[in-house]
């Protein structure tokens, strides 16, 4: 936003805001979608909207497509984070659930704590538009495999 001269807090927050709206809205929403796909094809579907998001920030050139880009990170997210939880107990064997319960939890903590630790350096090193392209390209990567994975 700031390369883009947005200085407008209202904005900011609702570029920062949009991403949860529409996890929580899409999460709400996951049991729909899981009735006719499985959970790989999801996994799929989710990656791919999280890389068409970070596309979307690296190619914005106004504040609209910000807010795009966040929406559709967070129609990713909100897909990509029932079906990791769901996917996950399913796959466990029940005297092991709440441990692997509690190790998803601390992951995705610790995956939040570290995030910035870790792509504060590349935002450093290149500006934000090839940050998210490189993000793009990583999420689209995982897309594709998961795509892969699901169709045999």
């Amino acid at each position: 936003m700031n390369d883009l001269g947005v200085a407008s807090p209202t904005m900011i927050g609702l570029a920062i805001g949009t991403t949860p709206v529409l996890m929580t809205i899409c999460s709400l929403n996951y049991n729909r979608l899981r009735r006719g796909l499985t959970s790989d094809r999801i996994f799929a579907i989710s990656f791919a909207a999280m890389a068409v998001g970070n596309l979307l920030l690296a190619l914005a050139s106004h504040w609209a497509l910000v807010i795009l880009g966040t929406a559709v990170i967070g129609v990713g997210m909100g897909f990509f984070l029932p079906n990791i939880v769901l996917t996950t107990m399913a796959t466990s064997p029940e005297s092991r659930r709440g441990s692997v319960a509690s190790g998803l939890t601390s992951t995705t903590f610790l995956g939040q704590f570290l995030s910035p630790l870790i792509f504060y350096p590349v935002f450093d090193h290149f500006d934000g538009a090839t940050t998210f392209l490189l993000g793009a390209a990583c999420l689209a990567i995982i897309a594709v495999l998961m795509s892969k994975s699901s169709s045999r």
